[in-house]
């Protein structure tokens, strides 16, 4: 089944019953964090006394989503042959292979010159050996798409610039020729996939704690709770198949300015200078 993380009705039966089996317990520990404008934070003193309680019901909460796929969304900046290669291929996790067969494509298909290609070949095989860069490798992002829509969102970056982190950092806050060319080439795309909740990485417990708080929300005993509460990003280690991207929508698509924050919408299409 798939889940749309702030949409209730999307939610699996058994999940709905567990949690409305222990609502007494979420209300309590979201009342009591609520005070310190915190989300969960178990070192708060005035959680302490339920905390143990509300971890095991966040474990077993997460065991049971295990078995589901979450809604979510890959931002990323994508070449016409690139979005036809996920349509049939899928996502691949960030890899050595994927960089440098991504920029030699390029080149084959013409948005980047030779003497381009070869730069950013060289430049990421510096950068493998910086230790803060390493740590992105074998792993593909996601967010839920409602993060896209809050003025925090942090994904403009992987619109601006075309290759991925991996190959525009260091240059997209520059004003060189790669810089420039980077920020030329490709199209802005949102890539919407039904990712298997179990392969999520980055704080299994806190994730379930989440989707707690979202029914809470959902039921309006905490509404102020919908602005520091819900929003999931994570990563995969494991390529995702086609038959799980549901949908590539590139900035021409109305649908990406109803799921993207405006303000950064506008302040994308000035910085690509497109005109819509």
């Amino acid at each position: 089944m798939i889940i749309q993380l702030h949409n209730s009705q999307t939610w699996p039966g058994e999940i709905n019953e567990f949690i409305n089996q222990h609502m007494s317990l979420i209300r309590n520990y979201v009342e009591s964090s609520k005070e310190t404008e915190e989300c969960f934070n178990p070192d708060n003193p005035d959680l302490e006394s339920i905390y143990s309680e509300f971890q095991v019901f966040s474990r077993e909460l997460r065991r049971l989503l295990n078995l589901h796929r979450l809604e979510m969304v890959h931002c990323t900046k994508l070449l016409p042959h690139e979005i036809e290669d996920i349509k049939h291929n899928g996502l691949r996790i960030l890899t050595t292979d994927l960089v440098r067969e991504r920029i030699n494509a390029a080149f084959e298909h013409k948005y980047l010159s030779a003497p381009e290609r070869d730069f950013l070949l060289e430049d990421y095989q510096r950068k493998l050996s910086v230790r803060d860069f390493i740590t992105r490798q074998n792993q593909l992002w996601f967010v839920t798409p409602k993060h896209l829509g809050s003025e925090s969102c942090f994904v403009k970056r992987s619109f601006t610039s075309w290759g991925g982190e991996s190959v525009y950092n260091e240059h997209d806050h520059m004003k060189t020729p790669i810089a420039n060319k980077l920020k030329a080439i490709g199209i802005p795309c949102i890539v919407k996939a039904n990712v298997l909740i179990a392969d999520l990485h980055r704080g299994s417990i806190e994730n379930a704690m989440i989707y707690a708080s979202k029914i809470v929300v959902d039921l309006g005993s905490f509404p102020e709770f919908d602005n520091t509460c819900g929003d999931i990003e994570g990563f995969v280690i494991n390529d995702i198949s086609a038959k799980f991207v549901d949908e590539i929508i590139d900035l021409n698509n109305p649908k990406f300015s109803k799921l993207y924050n405006q303000e950064l919408l506008a302040e994308l299409v000035s910085d690509l200078s497109i005109k819509q």
